[in-house]
């Protein structure tokens, strides 16, 4: 019969520390969501945002066909957002229309607003 290797305690706290040395543990929440959907993942501290997004995709199970956007600090990262506004034959594209119509969209999330 083969004889089965038993780690010793010390093996697996060394094994432990290198697996986890250099490492980061990322608590992350989806927004605007009920019930409260998150997960934790360990990821390098010097992973690249391409690399996290990945990561993110993996942990939340999809396969990247989500919209998305990163806030680092005060930095926003992701795909700008196109929001598009027609206007009517009884409404005017005045000032006062393009104001609330800019208003709305970018209070929805849109980066950049066509109105035609």
């Amino acid at each position: 019969m083969a004889r089965r290797h038993v780690a010793t305690p010390r093996a697996v706290a060394r094994r432990v520390a290198k697996l986890t040395a250099m490492r980061a543990q990322l608590r992350v929440e989806l927004q605007d969501v009920e019930p409260l959907v998150w997960r934790r993942i360990l990821v390098p501290e010097n992973i690249t945002l391409a690399k996290l997004h990945g990561a993110l995709i993996g942990a939340m199970g999809w396969h990247g066909g989500h919209l998305h956007e990163y806030e680092i600090g005060r930095q926003r990262y992701g795909i700008p957002v196109l929001a598009v506004t027609a206007v009517g034959k009884e409404l005017t594209r005045d000032a006062r229309y393009l104001r609330l119509a800019a208003r709305i969209c970018a209070e929805l999330g849109a980066h950049v607003v066509k109105i035609w």
